[in-house]
């Protein structure tokens, strides 16, 4: 069992990491998906690439961009514009205060 410390909350979600096996929980809208850091490196890539490229005319409540999990491409996860904005902010908030911990470890 998972003894975790949140890196980012929102309404939207919360992006967590386990204290004693490094997974990260990504958890937004009804999806909870669980990553070593390297697939949750590949998976935030992934979230900012999509949102740089989307285009603007589409319409916020339409599901527009699916995001594959890193080593399970059979789930993913299916977002509208706004939501995957709010996906970026919560993404932005956890790699900061994550970073801060992996120096504050390395010490």
């Amino acid at each position: 069992m998972c003894t975790t410390r949140v890196l980012a909350k929102s309404r939207s979600g919360f992006i967590s990491q386990c204290l004693q096996c490094k997974s990260i929980h990504v958890a937004f809208g009804t999806a909870l998906l669980s990553m070593n850091t390297s697939e949750y490196n590949d998976f935030s890539n992934q979230v900012f690439q999509d949102s740089s490229s989307l285009l603007k005319e589409i319409q916020d409540h339409r599901k527009c961009v699916q995001i594959p999990h890193p080593n399970s491409a059979e789930f993913s996860v299916v977002l509208t514009q706004k939501e995957l904005s709010q996906m970026v902010a919560l993404i932005q908030e956890a790699n900061l205060l994550h970073s801060c911990f992996s120096v504050l470890e390395d010490e």
